[in-house]
């Protein structure tokens, strides 16, 4: 995985210039997104080296990107809402220390429901299509001392990049 995100940037045609992104350690009743300028870091992991409870990445906040997804979420009939007091879980920034490590692009995080339902999430994300977009994503992340030659997560992993990177028919 460290592999994949360190290189991953390369393949992004244009440094982006905000970054929204979902994490699937932020649950919700209905969509959040985080709003402040300069949004601190969640360290909700357990289990790991006592110096990965001290990485930074201050990246910094983009209210107004959060405003217009709010909008657009609102628009297509969810109850979306900012939240300026939400930090950047580790689902957000650990990715983004890898592929940004300069953490100079701002970043919006956006919640899950916490119905987890398949099909409104499908309609949140549908909501971003007039926006530039480019989705990756990690199907299961590997826990503390976890074989990683064996992760049972390879197969959804190479479903979910293909998916995310290909235009629909």
């Amino acid at each position: 995985m460290v592999g994949f995100l360190s290189k991953a940037a390369r393949h992004v045609p244009q440094k982006p210039k905000g970054i929204l992104l979902v994490s699937a350690h932020w649950e919700e009743e209905h969509p959040q997104l985080t709003s402040s300028t300069n949004p601190g870091l969640l360290y909700d992991y357990y289990g790991f080296p006592p110096e990965t409870y001290s990485l930074q990445y201050p990246a910094p906040g983009d209210p107004q990107l959060a405003q217009q997804a709010a909008e657009l979420l609102r628009g297509a009939g969810f109850k979306a809402s900012l939240n300026p007091d939400r930090a950047l879980d580790h689902g957000a920034f650990i990715p983004l220390k890898l592929m940004y490590p300069d953490a100079d692009i701002p970043v919006v995080q956006l919640s899950l429901k916490h119905s987890l339902d398949p099909e409104e999430h499908y309609a949140m994300g549908m909501t971003f299509h007039s926006m530039s977009t480019l989705g990756r994503g990690m199907g299961q992340a590997p826990i503390p001392g976890q074989d990683r030659s064996k992760l049972p997560g390879q197969d959804i992993n190479t479903w979910l990049l293909d998916a995310c990177t290909q235009r629909p028919a």
